[in-house]
């Protein structure tokens, strides 16, 4: 099971609707970090400043357990925040106190309805509504964003010129607001219009500048929809076929969380510097050491010489398990004129990978780490080193341990070994 942090957690939400542009690296990060303990959901009976408290504690609480049950306690959790703003908005709470309330109630519903809660749209609807009748001074600026996120969700992707206006104004009033994940949405959902419009480079450029600004604030929240925009932003570039400025792009997101207070920074720089080391690697050689499935140790260094195919791979992996008998037909035909393959499994189970290496009969060696949480599954240390998000991933070195292909695979990894090392010998006679 991957595990997840709600910072993480948080930063994949904002990406989870950029599945048009590309894989969404940061989806499902993997972190088993649980923070503090997760704040009791029974609303106090007390003052709306009491039921304030309630909000803050709740909204700065981290989920624990599995994915499954963190996403489950990420529902209750809005939900409990949304019914103590009700009760906050229907008291006399003074404005300052039922505006923030109102903001808690409009972020966590924002989330609840991209959980999919049923009720949520509805609700949210209903207080924005409301908010657009309220006079006094501090709702005006909310209202005023909710205005804004509106006509950018209605706006034509077919109109280049209405969207660069549109995102002058969201330039506007994030100079004139404190950054959160709201407006974190709203950055998301002016880029991905701007990308769908061709507008690639205002897109691009706008994600980038507010991920980068988001990253340099104190709050976990926000720092988590800057984490989402730069995926957003890395994504992108990724769609554009432009990995030198994807990986330029994830090194300085990763130098400016290393200047952040916050713990919370800590745990995703790793992913943002995996991506910009494994963007880097065609032309380049790799590190490849580490436990053997079988208790041995690896290192690269003993293919010397040798064309090597570098398979990140699990045995729970679909199209990893559908690729095996073309790497096996090509291990037969090469290995004895120097084409080597090394796999690094992703598996948590130490049983169903020696099960299945005994029964497809794997004749190449398997990395594979189970010696902590911390270095098994997704968290395998070559595959945190590597920015490893997707498999499979196969990669194919030359003779001098060079990368030549990042997707060798399927008949690409046939051309390539021909390129290589010449035609394999039975296709000769």
């Amino acid at each position: 099971m991957r595990h997840v942090s709600t910072i993480k957690l948080l930063a994949g939400l904002l990406a989870v609707t950029l599945t048009q542009i590309g894989h969404t690296g940061l989806l499902i990060a993997d972190d088993d970090d649980a923070g503090d303990r997760q704040a009791d959901l029974t609303l106090p009976e007390g003052s709306s400043e009491e039921l304030l408290k309630f909000i803050e504690k709740v909204d700065s609480a981290k989920p624990q357990g599995t994915r499954k049950e963190r996403m489950e306690w990420l529902t209750k959790s809005r939900q409990a925040i949304v019914e103590a703003a009700e009760k906050i908005r229907r008291s006399k709470a003074d404005d300052t106190t039922a505006a923030k309330a109102a903001k808690a109630e409009l972020d966590a519903l924002t989330l609840l309805k991209r959980l999919g809660e049923k009720q949520a749209a509805d609700k949210l609807a209903k207080l924005t509504a409301e908010l657009k009748n309220d006079r006094r001074p501090q709702f005006a600026a909310m209202f005023k964003l909710l205005d804004l996120s509106k006509r950018v969700e209605e706006a034509d992707t077919s109109d280049g010129k209405e969207l660069k206006e549109l995102a002058d104004e969201v330039k506007e009033i994030a100079s004139q607001s404190k950054p959160d994940m709201e407006l974190g949405v709203l950055v998301r959902n002016i880029c991905v219009k701007l990308f769908q419009a061709d507008e690639k480079e205002a897109a691009v450029a706008l994600c980038g500048d507010f991920a980068k600004q988001f990253a340099q604030s104190d709050d976990e929240q926000t720092l988590a929809a800057g984490a989402g925009l730069a995926q957003i932003t890395a994504q992108m570039y990724s769609a554009q076929d432009l990995p030198k400025d994807e990986a330029k792009f994830d090194r300085e997101f990763a130098a400016l969380l290393k200047k952040s207070k916050l713990e919370a920074a800590r745990e995703l720089i790793p992913s943002f510097e995996g991506q910009a080391r494994r963007l880097d690697l065609p032309g380049n050689t790799m590190e490849i050491s580490g436990k053997l499935v079988d208790g041995g140790q690896f290192d690269l260094s003993q293919y010397k010489g040798k064309v090597v195919l570098v398979d990140f791979w699990a045995t729970w992996c679909g199209p990893c398990v559908a690729e095996l008998p073309n790497v096996k037909s090509m291990y037969e035909r090469y290995h004895d004129r120097g084409f080597e393959v090394v796999g690094i499994s992703l598996d948590q189970s130490r049983e169903a990978l020696e099960e299945f290496i005994s029964k497809e009969k794997l004749p190449w060696p398997v990395l594979f780490d189970d010696a902590s949480e911390e270095t098994s599954g997704w968290k395998h240390p070559l595959a945190t080193y590597y920015g490893v998000s997707a498999i499979p991933l196969p990669i194919l070195l030359n003779r001098e341990g060079k990368v030549m292909s990042m997707q060798a695979r399927g008949p690409a990894l046939g051309d390539l070994l021909t390129d290589l090392i010449g035609p394999a010998e039975d296709e000769d006679k």
